[in-house]
């Protein structure tokens, strides 16, 4: 409810549908129509989430319960209470804004109430893209629901408001409320309230996880982790199975609920061949952030990154043809950790035992490609995301990762690493990344259940099993070493990624068996 003190002859327009809500934004100039007829904005500087603005405040509630550093940065009750005081008058001086009553978790007892109130009406657009429309819609306050209020348009002043800039993202568990200020990016929704689940959730014995999710036709379920540009949603959105979600799930006794009701793909490079599913998706009622149109024709060029690499579609789970109707399914049989190895020293699958799924789970190893933070540059580099997902766990680390092996250990899961990096040579020395048909062809062998039979080798230093041949691959790709025509630099490499991993372990507080999991250096 926006209750600050000022006159007001704000419209308020709730629950629009995604003709309406195109149809005032492009009267409104917030963005046009693309030739595919999705809805093509541009988010000005902030292309991506900001990390460094982005707070937890600090209370009775996550005070003893937040990992607490520079991720999960505190705020004061007070600031939050006086901004978010701001944030209201400044939209009653609006000439309108848009409400939305959704949800996020499709499983039900874990189900959250969201009611979003945003100044633009392709903000809104996004959420009914990204969350869950209920069945039955919503038209009023709920009790208990969360709410999200994002005013871009406010730029909050770092002196006066306690942030760190003109721009903010601030979550208050106590009274269940989202301030976002002064960004336009419209992932910061998505992923404040993924947060707000993985603070939530642990307590109820369910993993949120930062992964994909898919069923095959004989009911497999099929996890994939990994950070953004390693191929979640590429990988998921596989034309012989049925999409659960590209992006955020929960893994339960009971088995695997997405948390969304939509899709939010990278496009750079986007191309019909090989990528359909998520082509044909983008359409009317998707959104397309920071895609360059040919000014012409309006077709979209996903391979113009002159704005942002993290050129973006969001749209409704209903655009992929191929779906499972009730957004979730019984327990996995195959769990991938997708990583981009810049180093090229990776196997392109390897198999995992629970001590290795812990271990790698923890580390989170890939490379930052397309940047999808502000301030991140262009280029690639790697990094150590813990749970494949670092910016997004408000708890310490070591409860989703006992939750992973809880899971593990009550499922009949396989965990498999799955190189989507370089081979053959270290980035921008030689190497080549791994092809889509490649990684496809090992991504189905694994969820046919081919590479629980194989024959394994073992890749020394790293002691990671892998197999010996996959259907539909080179096999000299399977052993990093044979694809370098010089094995010294090979090991040069494979060395220091190796050292690398041991020295971002060390923060870690495990069982000896978890921490010999991963690498050694003899």
């Amino acid at each position: 409810m926006i209750e600050a003190e000022v006159e007001t002859n704000m419209k308020i327009y709730t629950n629009l549908s995604a003709s309406e809500l195109i149809k005032i934004a492009l009267a409104r100039k917030e963005g046009v129509l693309a030739a595919n007829q999705a809805l093509n904005v541009a988010t000005g500087v902030r292309t991506g989430r900001s990390p460094k603005d982005r707070f937890i405040v600090k209370d009775a509630v996550t005070e003893k319960k937040v990992d607490w550093n520079a991720i999960n940065q505190a705020f004061s009750t007070e600031k939050f209470d006086a901004l978010w005081h701001l944030a209201e008058t400044y939209l009653l001086q609006k000439d309108c804004a848009f409400v939305s009553y959704l949800k996020v978790a499709a499983e039900e007892k874990f189900a959250l109430n969201v009611k979003v109130t945003t100044e633009l009406a392709w903000h809104n657009l996004f959420t009914q893209n990204l969350f869950i429309r209920p069945e039955q819609p919503i038209t009023h306050d709920q009790p208990n629901q969360w709410q999200i209020l994002c005013v871009p348009g406010m730029k909050t002043d770092a002196a006066r408001d306690g942030v760190n800039s003109d721009a903010a993202v601030i979550l208050n568990f106590s009274k269940k409320r989202i301030l976002i200020c002064g960004t336009y990016y419209a992932g910061e929704m998505k992923k404040a309230m993924f947060s707000v689940l993985n603070f939530l959730l642990p307590e109820h014995e369910v993993l949120p996880m930062h992964c994909a999710a898919n069923l095959g036709k004989d009911g497999d379920t099929a996890l994939f982790f990994g950070l953004s540009g390693t191929g979640k949603t590429t990988l998921s959105a596989d034309p012989d199975r049925f999409l659960i979600g590209d992006d955020e799930h929960g893994w339960s006794a009971e088995g695997v609920f997405n948390f969304e009701g939509g899709c939010y793909a990278k496009c750079i490079d986007l191309s019909h061949e090989r990528e359909p599913v998520i082509w044909e998706a983008i359409r009317h009622g998707a959104v397309l952030e920071n895609v360059v149109l040919d000014p012409k024709t309006k077709e979209p060029d996903y391979g113009d990154i002159s704005l942002t690499q993290n050129t973006r579609a969001a749209y409704p789970r209903e655009h992929i043809p191929l779906r499972v109707e009730e957004n979730k399914a019984g327990q996995p049989t195959a769990v991938l950790f997708l990583t981009c190895d810049l180093y090229g020293v990776l196997p392109p699958v390897a198999r995992l035992t629970k001590e290795q799924a812990a271990y790698y789970f923890l580390s989170g190893y890939t490379a930052l490609v397309g940047s999808t933070e502000v301030g991140q540059g262009s280029g690639i580099k790697q990094t150590f995301s813990t749970c494949f997902g670092a910016p997004f766990f408000p708890l310490p680390a070591q409860v989703y990762a006992d939750l992973l092996i809880k899971r593990l250990e009550n499922s009949s899961a396989q965990v498999y690493l799955v190189n989507t990096g370089w081979t053959g040579g270290a980035h921008g020395q030689g190497g080549k990344r791994f092809s889509i048909p490649t990684t496809r062809a090992i991504v189905t062998a694994i969820v046919n259940g081919e590479l629980r039979h194989a024959q394994y080798e073992t890749l020394p230093g790293f002691n990671l099993a892998i197999p010996t041949s996959v259907p539909g691959v080179e096999s000299d790709l399977l052993n990093p070493r044979k694809t370098w025509s010089n094995h010294q630099a090979h090991d040069d490499y494979a060395k220091l990624l190796m050292e690398k991993f041991i020295e971002n372990f060390k923060k870690f507080n495990v069982s000896d068996k978890i921490r010999n999991a991963g690498p050694l250096l003899t």
